[in-house]
């Protein structure tokens, strides 16, 4: 969303300023775009998420998430030098402030690092919640995680799998995760 904004803000298309009101939102900064207030006004409505249950009795999770694939993944994207986990921070505070708490990573985005990302994150938010003795919808404690493992050859048995899960809730610091999915299921086809 940052990097949308940021994109949005710097468009030859978008030269004029508002002259809208915009939403509050302490997580991103004041801009003269009239494309950047309609995502603003967007992202100020989405506390009214539709939800959705995966599977007959599985969790129920907003029909709206986060992917992290670019968190901390310097590989496919420019993590460390185009923008760093202050960047991610912005984005993660202010996916929560707008609603948006269904997180979707893996093991493989940045090596672990998206994973590690959202766990240092989700602890400085509680931290701050507890200072403040505030306990806002847009807390930590209200983000519902999905992560992923990759199948490759050597890890076909359930207790590859069960290793995989344990080494993501660990990277995650948390006890559990709402989803646990196999990533790129054919891969090894």
């Amino acid at each position: 969303m940052i990097v949308l904004i940021h994109q949005l803000q710097h468009s030859p298309l978008n030269r004029t300023a508002s002259t809208t009101s915009r939403p509050q939102n302490r997580y991103l900064k004041e801009t003269s775009c009239a494309a950047t207030d309609i995502i603003l006004t967007a992202m100020t409505s989405l506390s009214q998420l539709q939800t959705v249950t995966l599977g007959p009795k599985g969790p129920k999770v907003p029909a709206l998430g986060l992917g992290t694939w670019s968190w901390g993944d310097s590989l496919f994207f420019q993590y460390g030098g185009a923008y760093g986990a202050s960047d991610i921070r912005a984005a993660f505070k202010a996916s929560l402030a707008a609603g948006v708490n269904f997180l979707d990573t893996a093991e493989v985005y940045g090596l672990g690092k998206s994973e590690e990302l959202i766990a240092q994150f989700m602890q400085e938010s509680a931290s701050q919640n507890r200072e403040l003795g505030s306990s806002e919808s847009g807390s930590s404690e209200s983000v519902i995680l999905a992560t992923k493992y990759m199948p490759v050859p050597w890890r076909f048995s359930a207790q590859g799998v069960a290793d995989a899960l344990t080494a993501s809730l660990k990277r995650l610091n948390v006890p559990s995760v709402a989803l646990y999915q196999v990533h790129w299921p054919f891969d090894f086809l």
